[in-house]
């Protein structure tokens, strides 16, 4: 799955903030395995904040994980039931015909009647097939 590695810089640059004074930033690194290049421990100078602009606030957008996390949601089973479930209600307000759906959730939930719906189905197969 895609945030495997994805907090992972996080991650051991709290590692490196931890316990840098006790180890060592660089031994820390080494033993995370960062470059010295991704260690900038330099003092950073202030510089005057920037104004917000839509550009800079579009810019900050981590689009990937976004897309990530949507395809994480849409892809549940609980969330798809609950999503057509609710579609059904609503359509239901418009059409009875979809609160059928409702009841077939219910039948399907009981195994008596389940059963009771398979059989009835299964004779109407029975007769679409001659």
């Amino acid at each position: 799955s895609f945030p495997n590695n994805y907090w992972d810089k996080f991650v051991k640059r709290k590692v490196i903030n931890k316990y840098g004074d006790l180890y060592g930033a660089e031994r820390i690194a080494e033993l995370l395995g960062l470059d010295k290049s991704a260690l900038d421990f330099s003092p950073v100078e202030e510089s005057e904040p920037e104004e917000a602009s839509l550009v800079s606030w579009l810019s900050s957008i981590d689009t990937k994980y976004h897309i990530w996390k949507l395809g994480v949601v849409f892809t549940d089973n609980s969330f798809l039931y609950l999503a057509w479930y609710t579609t059904m209600s609503i359509l239901g307000h418009y059409n009875n015909f979809f609160f059928a759906a409702h009841l077939l959730d219910i039948a399907m939930g009981f195994k008596t009647l389940r059963t009771i719906l398979s059989s009835v189905t299964h004779n109407g197969k029975q007769v679409s097939a001659t």
